[in-house]
C-alpha cells in the first residue's frame, strides 16, 4: 500500500487529503512529508508531475529554513536539483547541487540521506556548459567522489556513469586518457553477472545504444596500446598514462591514485591470503559483502587491525574496521572496543564505533554508555548516538541528555531528538 506522503500521481482529490493529513502532522515532520511527496512526483516522466514535484520540494526547503539544518534538508536540495535535471532548468539545478555540496561540507560531515555521488551528479550537469574552465572543475569533482565510487562499486550503474562522465570530460578536455575510460564504460556496460547474488537487478548498468555508439566514436580516436584503468572498473589491469606534458596536473594525480591503489593493495595481500584459507576468496575488504555471513572472517580482520603496521594508513583500516560491523562480530566485543581505544586515524575510528553500535548488547550497555559520553573519543561518538536512541535500557537516554551539551555530538543529539519528537 502506498503511503498517503508517496503518491505516483496528482489530482485535486489527493492534493486535498494530502493538505488534510499535512496539517494534522506534528510540525516537525511536515517537511519531511513534503520532501517524500515532492520526491515521489519529481521521478515521473509527466513534466506536469515534475512540476508540482518541485514546488513540493521548495515548501519543504521554506520549513528547513525555519527548523534549522538537517540531513534531510539536505536530501532535499540534492532532490530538489535533480528533478530541475529532468526539466532542463540546470542553472538552478547547478545552484541546488552547490548548495547540497557546500553544506555536507560545512555542516555535516558526509553525504548521508543523500544519493553520496552529488559531486558526479554535478560533474554530469556541467558537461552540458563545454568551457575549459568548467570542465576542469567537473574532473576536480569526478576526483573527489572517486573513492566514494570504489566504496560504492558493487553498483554497477554508479561506476557505469562515472566512467562516462570521465570519458566525456577528458574528451572534450583534449586528454589521451578519454578513450581508456571509454573503454572500462563499455566493458561495464557489458556485464551481465550480478555483484550482488541476492539481489541480482539491483544496480545493473544500463547503456542505451545511442550511448554505446558515443562510447565507441571515442574509443575510435584511442593511441594504439593504450592501457586499461585500474580497480574497481578492471580489477586486473593498470591505471591509465596521461602525457606529463599535457596535462602535468592530471597525470600527477593519477600517479599518485595509483600508487595508493598499489599501496592499499600491498596492505592488504596477508589478510586476503588469510582468507582464502577459510574460503573467503576476495582481493580486498570491500568484497566481504558479498560473502555474508563470514564468521570465519572476523578473528583475521582483528588480527589485521591489531597489527598496526606502517603500510597500514587510513585508507587501509577503515575498510577492514567497517567489516566488523555485521552481528556474528558480537564475540569479539571487548577486542574491537581495545581496537576502538588504541591509536585510530578518524575515519578508521568512526568505522570501529560504528561496529560498536551494531554489536552492543544488554550485556554491553553499561561499557558503550562509558564510551560514548567519554570526551577522550571525540567526534567519533557522533556514530554512537542512534544506538543511544534505540536502547531501552534507561541509561541510554541519560547518557542522551548528558550529551546534549557535549560539543563534539551535540548537533547529532538534537537532531535526533528532533526527530524522534516529530515522528511521535
Amino acid at each position: 500500500m502506498t503511503e498517503w506522503y508517496q503518491s505516483p500521481t496528482w489530482s485535486p482529490e489527493i492534493a486535498e487529503a494530502f493538505e488534510a493529513k499535512l496539517a494534522r502532522a506534528r510540525v516537525y515532520n511536515r517537511a519531511n512529508y513534503l520532501s517524500r511527496q515532492g520526491a515521489t512526483l519529481g521521478n515521473s516522466k509527466d513534466p506536469a508531475m515534475r512540476g508540482i514535484g518541485i514546488q513540493l520540494l521548495r515548501r519543504a526547503i521554506a520549513r528547513y529554513d525555519e527548523a534549522g539544518p538537517s540531513f534531510y534538508e539536505i536530501s532535499t536540495h540534492e532532490s530538489l536539483a535533480k528533478v530541475l535535471v529532468l526539466n532542463g532548468e540546470l542553472d538552478e539545478a547547478e545552484s541546488e547541487f552547490r548548495w547540497t555540496l557546500a553544506r555536507m561540507r560545512t555542516t555535516f560531515a558526509s553525504g548521508s540521506m543523500t544519493t553520496g555521488v552529488t559531486e558526479l551528479l554535478l560533474a554530469e550537469l556541467l558537461l552540458d556548459k563545454g568551457d575549459d574552465a568548467t570542465l576542469r572543475e567537473a574532473d576536480q569533482l569526478l576526483t573527489a567522489v572517486e573513492q566514494q565510487i570504489e566504496r560504492m562499486s558493487f553498483f554497477r550503474n554508479v561506476v557505469l556513469r562515472f566512467l562516462v562522465a570521465r570519458a566525456r570530460v577528458h574528451f572534450s578536455l583534449g586528454l589521451s586518457s578519454a578513450e581508456q575510460y571509454a573503454i572500462e564504460a563499455l566493458a561495464v556496460a557489458d556485464e551481465t553477472e550480478p555483484s550482488l547474488k541476492a539481489h541480482p537487478t539491483l544496480g545493473r548498468p544500463v547503456a542505451s545504444p545511442m550511448l554505446r555508439a558515443e562510447l565507441a566514436r571515442i574509443v575510435a580516436e584511442r593511441r594504439e596500446g593504450a592501457p586499461e584503468l585500474g580497480w574497481p572498473f578492471s580489477p586486473a589491469a593498470p591505471a591509465p598514462v596521461i602525457d606529463p606534458a599535457a596535462d602535468p596536473i592530471a597525470a600527477a594525480r593519477m600517479t599518485e591514485m595509483k600508487d595508493r591503489r598499489e599501496r592499499n593493495r600491498l596492505a592488504w595481500r596477508p589478510l586476503c591470503d588469510d582468507l582464502r584459507t577459510v574460503g573467503v576468496d576476495i582481493d580486498d575488504p570491500y568484497g566481504l559483502s558479498r560473502w555474508k555471513p563470514y564468521d570465519a572472517a572476523i578473528p583475521f580482520l582483528i588480527r589485521f587491525l591489531q597489527a598496526r603496521s606502517d603500510d597500514h594508513t587510513d585508507t587501509v583500516r577503515h575498510p577492514v574496521a567497517s567489516a566488523l560491523a555485521v552481528e556474528e562480530a558480537r564475540p569479539w566485543w571487548a577486542d574491537i572496543t581495545r581496537l576502538y581505544l588504541g591509536p585510530n586515524e578518524q575515519t578508521a575510528k568512526d568505522k570501529l564505533a560504528g561496529a560498536l553500535s551494531v554489536l552492543v548488547s544488554e550485556e554491553t550497555c553499561g561499557e558503550f554508555i562509558d564510551l560514548a559520553i567519554d570526551p577522550a573519543n571525540g567526534s567519533s561518538r557522533v556514530v554512537m548516538i542512534g544506538a543511544l536512541h534505540r536502547m531501552s535500557d534507561p541509561r541510554g537516554r541519560a547518557a542522551l541528555d548528558v550529551l546534549r551539551r557535549d560539543p563534539d555530538v551535540a548537533d547529532e543529539v538534537k537532531r535526533i531528538l528532533r526527530s524522534a519528537r516529530s515522528a511521535s
